[in-house]
């Protein structure tokens, strides 16, 4: 737990003094592009040191000292290679990491760089502490897994219940629009059918209308074809 304070507590000075030194490279010549490239990645390095705290301190250790491990073998070997320093101490096996030989920085350049070898002696250390041992019990361990496992299980469950309710929702819609379009169907219908019933009403007055017609143009005598046997039938046989 004091490791992990005193990471977290320096990472933001590390995350300051990394972007100093690119800083203060800036300026350099082409011969200290190297030099550049490297003040960056321990920039970047820092920033992933301090992610990889605070995922410990959260109880995701398994995946995260392995990430923390690199992250402080790469920060080694790129702020070594910075002072000129060897690496003969550093097991490297299994990475791409390697000595460079770098031309030294002017020193009224090299402010930040000194800070932050003094500062990462310090950090380094609690780091290797936080990669061996265990925040929490193998107990809690278990448990905290199990608590993830439980917690993936709920979540695709509630997915799987949003899926069937939305297209539960959208089920109902379908059939809404279907008795909406059924409704609409047999109103076109009554529509049609109310419309010839008033036509075949209206057909006997307008044969009517049409003999009075002819009568008032000195037409007489002329039958009106009608085969019904109802009021219109029984005007039609007077007319």
């Amino acid at each position: 737990m004091a490791a992990l304070n005193y990471v977290l507590d320096k990472n933001t000075e590390m995350i300051l003094t990394t972007d100093s030194l690119a800083k203060d490279l800036l300026d350099l010549n082409r011969d200290y592009n190297r030099h550049k490239e490297i003040a960056r990645e321990l920039h970047e390095i820092t920033k992933t040191i301090g992610q990889d705290a605070v995922l410990i301190s959260i109880g995701q250790e398994n995946n995260t000292r392995n990430s923390l491990h690199n992250a402080r073998l790469t920060f080694d070997v790129g702020i070594r290679n910075l002072l000129q320093i060897p690496l003969d101490d550093l097991d490297l096996s299994g990475t791409n990491l390697k000595a460079e030989q770098l031309i030294p920085i002017p020193r009224e350049n090299s402010r930040s760089l000194d800070q932050i070898d003094l500062l990462w002696e310090s950090v380094s250390l609690r780091v290797k502490t936080l990669e061996k041992k265990s925040l929490f019990s193998d107990e809690f361990s278990k448990s905290f897994s199990s608590l993830n496992m439980q917690r993936k299980s709920l979540l695709d469950s509630i997915d799987s219940m949003l899926d069937v309710w939305n297209q539960s929702r959208l089920d109902e819609r379908n059939e809404g629009q279907l008795v909406i379009q059924a409704i609409i169907g047999v109103d076109i219908v009554i529509f049609i059918i109310v419309l010839f019933v008033i036509r075949k009403s209206l057909l006997p007055l307008q044969t009517i209308t049409n003999a009075l017609s002819r009568i008032k143009e000195g037409i007489y005598g002329e039958k009106i074809k009608y085969s019904s046997s109802d009021e219109i039938g029984e005007a039609c046989i007077h007319i």
